[in-house]
């Protein structure tokens, strides 16, 4: 674990465009998406380390990037949250592997076996994500 005596020290040797990118990622770390959970209960939403992840990273790619977050980017970030909060996940599959992205199996529950979709969906904005029949 890096101190902050130890960030700041790394922070004097950085350029200007490195100072102005790592100030861009601070400020979307600093107020990244709340959680407006609709559906209460779900073996997801229960872990509010894995919301509070998934999140984070969602803010530093749209702080870098104007770009939406594509399908490989999207199990990306949703695998990583997932090994944040110690979840067994099955290795990356090929990219021709049908219908299960990947194998998550939360705590001592069931493994569920997830197709992950990442679409411009007609209901998804700026401000809403929305992760559905994750059973």
């Amino acid at each position: 674990m890096v101190t902050l005596d130890e960030l700041k020290a790394t922070l004097d040797t950085f350029s200007p465009a490195k100072v102005e990118f790592v100030a861009r990622v601070m400020e979307s770390l600093a107020n990244p998406p709340s959680a407006d959970i609709r559906s209460k209960g779900t073996w997801l939403t229960s872990e509010p380390d894995w919301i509070e992840y998934f999140g984070l990273a969602l803010s530093v790619h749209h702080g870098a990037t104007t770009e939406p977050l594509g399908l490989s980017s999207f199990e990306t970030v949703f695998r990583n949250a997932c090994e944040h909060v110690q979840w067994s996940v099955s290795p990356p599959g090929s990219m021709t592997q049908r219908f299960v992205d990947l194998s998550v199996q939360p705590g001592s529950r069931r493994r569920r076996r997830l197709s992950l979709k990442s679409t411009a969906a007609k209901n998804m904005s700026k401000t809403s994500l929305h992760i559905s029949k994750l059973t």
